[in-house]
């Protein structure tokens, strides 16, 4: 995966929130493989130049993301939930993005991303520090390595260890590319007791030089084999991208999952991708999330709405809007201002998940004013329990718990923190 940045300001977009970032992105090959539009899919957003990865994007010389607000919708009505300002150094080789979680009328820290860069503008290294009792703590680490092509090779995630204060390798993984300069496979593996291990893998299949198959497989250490877990098929035409993934079970074999319907301006720019899920009783797609993208005289993204099917019509959940400057704001400093006693909380408080919408991964934050057991869990939109994050005692104070929705399909999920006495839900929007 070679990585070739044009324009630092997107590029953090498109670190952060991959599936708006590919409205930025342009579509090199398009083929219509001359099958129905129900047989043809993809796996994501990252591939649409057919370079998994590769962060080439529209340059609009001069325009460099400043902010963005994030709005979620209750009743219909909006109410700002999220802030996230940016700062880029002079030299190019450095960016920053401040996330500022609002409640009630007030706004705080929660989450700093800082990303280093190469005098190749390669990506090198990405850390995520979250704001607790007036300071910065290291939470995340990705290092990322190249060959000699300056295509990314390894992908290392690390996790900071705060009772020996050094980072942990948490996984690894290890890109391989064809002669093309395609993704030709990928390997995840996962660290433990400092011994690597197979976890999953994907290898893309090409018709000529253009994705049309990928296919995932979990290790099975029983077995010590892989196994598959998942497949997609890729298609486009001239505007469109159709996406159909399917589940393998070894009871049944390959089952439908979900599918994907994207829609592009005649720049290559995402004008709107709708998520779908199989209904195997009935045998037909049913609507779940849809996105709309839309952009300034520029070609800038301007606004991203988010909605999802609530029965026989589209509710709208969530709207960002951004906000773009001729001047780069690398000067100016980080609006990091101490928010006061945000190290002692005053309420019982659960936050926003950012980033919301995710993909696949979020951060769920709260506050606590009293000591005790503490529970965190996530349930589906029929409120079925799907996961414990938390069952533990916690302190006082303010803490963060990661979310991986890797395992789990497009939609709205509930999130829902209980600790002594009281409890409190919020949604939140998985989007593949």
């Amino acid at each position: 995966m070679k990585f070739e940045v044009l324009n630092f300001g997107m590029v953090a977009l498109l670190l952060i929130l991959p599936l708006q970032a590919a409205a930025q992105q342009l579509i090199n090959e398009k083929t219509q493989f001359g099958e129905p539009a129900l047989l043809n899919d993809t796996l994501g957003t990252n591939e649409v130049l057919g370079l998994r990865n590769k962060f080439k994007l529209i340059n609009n010389a001069g325009f460099w993301l400043e902010k963005y607000d994030i709005y979620t919708y209750e009743n219909d009505q909006p109410a700002l939930s999220q802030s996230i300002f940016f700062s880029y150094n002079t030299d190019s080789t450095q960016d920053n993005k401040l996330t500022k979680v609002v409640f009630d009328t007030s706004s705080v820290n929660s989450t700093l991303e800082t990303s280093h860069y190469d005098i190749n503008k390669l990506l090198t290294e990405k850390v995520i520090q979250k704001w607790e009792e007036g300071e910065w703590i290291n939470l995340h680490k990705t290092l990322f390595e190249y060959d000699n092509n300056n295509y990314l090779s390894i992908e290392t995630e690390q996790s900071w260890d705060t009772i020996n204060s050094n980072w942990t390798d948490n996984s690894r993984t290890h890109h391989y590319v064809n002669e093309l300069g395609r993704d030709d496979s990928l390997y995840v593996y996962l660290n433990e007791q400092n011994d690597w291990i197979n976890y999953y893998k994907i290898v893309y299949d090409y018709s000529g030089d253009t994705l049309r198959r990928t296919t995932t497989s979990n290790w099975d250490q029983e077995l010590s084999d892989w196994q598959f877990t998942a497949r997609s098929f890729h298609a486009y035409t001239d505007s469109t991208r159709t996406i159909r993934r399917e589940s393998y079970f070894p009871s049944t074999g390959w089952m439908f999952s979900t599918r994907q319907l994207d829609r592009y301006k005649d720049r290559g720019q995402l004008l709107q991708s709708i998520n779908q899920l199989w209904n195997s009783s009935s045998a037909i797609w049913t609507n779940n999330v849809k996105t709309d993208f839309f952009y300034d005289s520029n070609f800038n993204l301007q606004e991203v709405q988010v909605n999802f099917w609530n029965q026989n019509d589209w509710a709208l959940y969530s709207e960002s809007v951004y906000t773009y400057t001729t001047t780069r704001p690398s000067e100016v400093p980080l609006p990091i201002e101490p928010v006061s006693r945000i190290d002692m909380p005053r309420a019982f408080i659960l936050k926003q998940n950012y980033p919301n919408p995710f993909n696949p991964t979020t951060n769920i934050g709260f506050d606590l004013i009293e000591s005790g057991k503490v529970t965190l869990e996530i349930y589906n939109i029929k409120g079925e329990k799907i996961a414990v994050l938390l069952d533990q005692h916690l302190n006082v104070g303010s803490h963060i718990v990661p979310f991986d929705g890797s395992n789990f399909t497009s939609g709205m999920y509930l999130y829902k923190l209980h600790s002594n006495s009281e409890s409190t839900t919020r949604k939140m929007m998985l989007i593949k």
